[in-house]
């Protein structure tokens, strides 16, 4: 997409998804529907189980999500480094209309990229908040 994002949810099949990590490490995977309706699992857990969490967030959580997904920067993010041995992915991937943009970058650049870190923090908030702080992801 090169046009600005426009939110709040204006299409019926938009959607969120973040992920971070992957088998075997601790792995996070949340999906947010346009109609707030979420999906998250995640092995981020005491004892690595895996927890699987839904429902429907509130307008306010929606809101703070779409917020930060409507930095450019966000978009435009790339890596900084080049892929350690083994290192996962952390990906933003957005949905609209029939159409897709994601950003991804390696666990350990999450943090030098700003607007990346921004979008990162904000979704393992809400993460936190929906498992009822079951789920310790880090955002790396």
């Amino acid at each position: 997409m090169t046009e600005p994002l426009s939110f709040p949810f204006q299409h019926a099949d938009t959607a969120i998804t973040y992920t971070i990590g992957a088998p075997p490490g601790d792995w996070t995977h949340l999906h947010v529907g346009a109609d707030g309706g979420f999906e998250l699992r995640s092995t981020a857990t005491a004892g690595r189980q895996e927890h699987h969490f839904s429902g429907t967030l509130t307008a306010e959580q929606i809101n703070r999500v779409t917020a930060e997904l409507r930095d450019g920067q966000l978009w435009a993010s790339e890596h900084v480094r080049k892929r350690g041995p083994g290192e996962p992915a952390a990906r933003i991937e957005l949905i609209c209309a029939g159409r897709s943009k994601s950003v991804e970058l390696w666990t350990r650049e999450v943090a030098l990229v700003p607007a990346f870190h921004r979008a990162t923090a904000v979704l393992v908030e809400l993460i936190h908040d929906v498992s009822g702080g079951v789920v310790l992801e880090p955002g790396r």
